[in-house]
């Protein structure tokens, strides 16, 4: 998670908390992540581990990748990519975080 910009998670977590009428203390409840580790969220201090993003994603409702910031996907062959990838076991979608993670920094030299 790496490269997600805290000011939008922050802004949508805090959107879905209020959408939801959740508290930090609700949210830490129905989590079980630490109530000091929201607050870190709520206040940007902190960006979730994947682990963590997934937590707060179930208990709030909404996706993940939504609340680090991505809109939607438009591109069927992300569409794909992303059904594929929500059908993989957790250690699945572990080794294949990894291996994106890998080839973005890879390549992020050589672009033109």
């Amino acid at each position: 998670m790496g490269e997600m910009k805290v000011g939008v998670f922050r802004k949508r977590l805090m959107e879905m908390m209020d959408e939801r009428g959740m508290r930090q203390t609700d949210l830490a409840a129905k989590t079980g992540i630490d109530k000091g580790l929201i607050s870190g969220y709520v206040h940007g201090r902190y960006e979730p581990k994947e682990d963590k993003l997934n937590l707060l994603a179930s208990a709030l409702n909404c996706d993940p990748l939504w609340l680090i910031g991505y809109d939607g996907i438009d591109d069927d062959q992300d569409k794909t990519f992303m059904e594929m990838f929500r059908s993989l076991s957790a250690e699945d979608k572990k080794t294949v975080t990894k291996i994106l993670q890998y080839l973005t920094k890879a390549n992020k030299g050589n672009d033109v």
